[in-house]
């Protein structure tokens, strides 16, 4: 008895094992084939759609900066509208080079040397950069202040116009091994 359930048992087993391996491998060769490249052809499209997309910064709000106050569209200010610049006027406050100071019992004056390769003379009140005065000339440095007109908006999209000064400081470059 026990040899006819043996038998039974492993015909059972025998017959499940073979109707599951003949389902599985019952596929054609071409249905096969599309089950393997299924996963390729997703990689691809991923691909494709990770190499066309592109981050547009324009129009949106510094995440780093406090939403309370964005500031946008800074603009030199201009004495008069489409004013022709000459002169230091013309050049950008960053690209003067301080070259030399010079004291007399009443005022400083400074010496710089523009992008254009002329030297100019600056006095207190003299213009420079589109937007720039000279505000200070001391013994070793020339301190100028650059005006700007800003548009700042709330959070709660209210837009208010201001004047923000800035210090730009040219110094002079101590030479190496002595006295400057």
């Amino acid at each position: 008895m026990q040899f006819k359930n043996f038998l039974k048992t492993i015909s059972l087993i025998s017959f499940i094992f073979l109707f599951t391996a003949g389902y599985l491998f019952s596929e054609t060769p071409k249905q096969l084939k599309k089950i393997k490249n299924e996963p390729r052809e997703v990689v691809k499209k991923v691909k494709e759609e990770m190499s066309v997309y592109v981050y547009d910064s324009v129009g949106k709000r510094d995440p780093f900066r406090p939403p309370v106050f964005e500031t946008k569209n800074k603009a030199p200010v201009s004495e008069k509208e489409g004013e022709v610049l000459e002169g230091l006027r013309k050049f950008n406050i960053g690209t003067l080079k301080l070259i030399g100071i010079i004291s007399t019992k009443t005022e400083n004056v400074a010496m710089v040397t523009a992008p254009d390769g002329k030297s100019y003379i600056l006095k207190k009140n003299t213009k420079v950069g589109p937007n720039g005065t000279v505000k200070e000339v001391n013994k070793d440095k020339v301190i100028i202040e650059e005006k700007y007109k800003v548009e700042e908006k709330n959070n709660l999209g209210k837009v208010s116009r201001k004047t923000v000064s800035n210090e730009i400081i040219l110094s002079l470059e101590k030479k190496e091994g002595g006295n400057s």
